[in-house]
């Protein structure tokens, strides 16, 4: 209703002037005069001393306009003076983009403010229109403007491996990534998984967001050598075998697409059903009905608590905008911290740092750090990030069975077995391909070709070694047991 308003307030705001003129010309007016009075009924003045019930009608409205007005602008003034003191604080950011999301995120966030329609001053600036196209052109527009601070810009459609900075203070991100990151994170998924190697999971709809939870739940499930995971994915627009055959598992998972909905498909029993339509209650009840024994997920920004009225718990929701669009997710890598903190150690392996928050305490080694982070492409933090949440992974497998009862040296071999095989699944993800590059080396980044895209045995002992190595680093570093 208040969006209603403010469209309508021009034209409303002209109403009392038209009321009035017609007032003034009927109480005998000229034309000059009576639109001059009804211009003075704004500012609270009634020049002559005549009156109808037009003019009354006029007199009222156009002090209702003009309070509304001046209260309008006390308000853009306060707002204005709030967003310079937020400016220069260190945590601040000014939001551009879709205004529903944007001012949730600054109810929500103390150092968020709205930036508006145009840069303004702040120590970063976050990018969030609907579209990857308008995201880029608005950088694109005014990145002289927003050299002074960090730009944090959100891409959900385009390949980030595509994509290069233009400077150091340029970042992507994905915020269906984020979604889907905090999804399969979710304690209750990873209990059904871990419990049933042969789990079935079906995913409804292949869109963006989609195509993130699959990713990412491919490279996150990889829990034991022997698990046979079937991922089933529903969506009548998934034909392009471009897509499907980047989904290579490297042992027994399978990824099923299927060209058409779920519905009518009574042939399996999905342990989990994940949604990413546009909320349907039909389908909801749909699929609570039939599929008994799922746990079902269904995306929606806004967190509908329908727990409180439901009689069980298997339907979840995921992607609410409070968990997702949070400046911490954004701007300090709370999500990414083990990847920035594994490529530091890569860099410096001799003197390793322990964690990001001893790096943070040294302030050389952070600047350090952040410069190379942001130097490196998109590809390449990605794999960083792919390797540093597999390694807090088997810091957890670590002490569950069967692995805690395990010689740790056959331990530590079966990790880098599993390693290898996520290493595997992002490149492949990424549209790398097993092949031998011409100058004898190992890799191609421009035909993205890779000797190491092959299973474990076929890997000479120095490759199976890196492997292992990655393991047994990410112990030294601290991120495992």
């Amino acid at each position: 209703m208040m969006k209603i308003l403010k469209k309508l307030f021009p034209i409303l705001a002209v109403v009392p002037f038209i009321i009035g003129t017609a007032g003034f010309r009927m109480a005998g007016l000229n034309w000059a005069d009576s639109c001059y009075n009804s211009v003075s009924l704004y500012v609270i003045q009634l020049n002559e001393d005549c009156s109808n019930i037009y003019i009354e009608i006029a007199r009222w409205s156009a002090a209702i306009v003009a309070t509304a007005a001046v209260l309008s602008i006390l308000k853009q003034a306060g707002l204005y003076l709030l967003n310079l003191f937020l400016s220069i604080l260190p945590g601040s950011a000014a939001l551009y983009g879709n205004e529903e999301i944007v001012r949730q995120i600054c109810d929500k966030e103390k150092y968020a403010f709205f930036g508006g329609s145009s840069p303004v001053n702040s120590r970063h600036h976050i990018i969030l229109y609907d579209n990857d196209a308008e995201n880029l052109s608005f950088y694109r527009d005014n990145k002289e403007k927003m050299k002074g601070g960090s730009v944090w810009l959100a891409v959900r459609d385009l390949d980030l491996s595509f994509l290069k900075a233009d400077s150091i203070n340029l970042h992507f991100f994905n915020p269906n990534a984020l979604t889907a990151r905090l999804l399969w994170d979710d304690p209750d998924l990873n209990k059904i998984i871990k419990s049933n190697r042969n789990a079935k999971i079906v995913l409804l709809g292949f869109d963006s967001l989609g195509e993130q939870i699959l990713m990412q739940g491919f490279l996150h499930n990889v829990f034991y050598e022997d698990q046979s995971y079937e991922y089933h994915v529903f969506d009548d627009k998934v034909t392009d075998p471009f897509e499907k055959d980047r989904f290579i598992s490297m042992n027994e998972d399978k990824i099923i697409f299927h060209d058409r909905d779920i519905s009518g498909d009574d042939n399996f029993d999905p342990d989990i059903i994940i949604c990413t339509k546009d909320m349907d209650f039909n389908l909801m009840e749909e699929l609570w009905l039939r599929y008994p024994n799922a746990l079902i997920y269904f995306y929606s920004e806004s967190d509908l608590k329908l727990h409180d009225f439901m009689v069980d718990d298997r339907v979840r929701f995921f992607g609410e905008a409070d968990r997702v669009y949070t400046l911490s997710n954004i701007i300090t890598d709370k999500l990414y911290e083990n990847g920035i903190v594994l490529n530091y150690n890569y860099d410096h392996n001799e003197a390793p740092m322990p964690d990001y928050k001893s790096l943070k305490a040294d302030p050389a080694a952070y600047k350090n750090t952040r410069e190379s982070w942001a130097g490196l492409n998109e590809f390449t933090k990605g794999s960083n990030i792919a390797s540093a949440d597999y390694l807090k992974i088997v810091g957890i497998l670590s002490s569950e069975e069967p692995y805690k009862d395990m010689d740790p040296e056959e331990r530590d071999w079966c990790f880098a077995r599993l390693e290898h095989i996520l290493w595997c699944r992002y490149h492949f993800i990424n549209h790398w391909t097993y092949g031998r590059p011409e100058d004898g080396k190992n890799k191609d980044s421009v035909k993205r070709i890779h000797t190491c895209l092959t299973d474990f045995p076929n890997l000479t002992e120095e490759n199976q070694r890196k492997d292992l190595d990655v393991i047994l680093s990410g112990r030294r570093w601290g991120m495992t047991n």
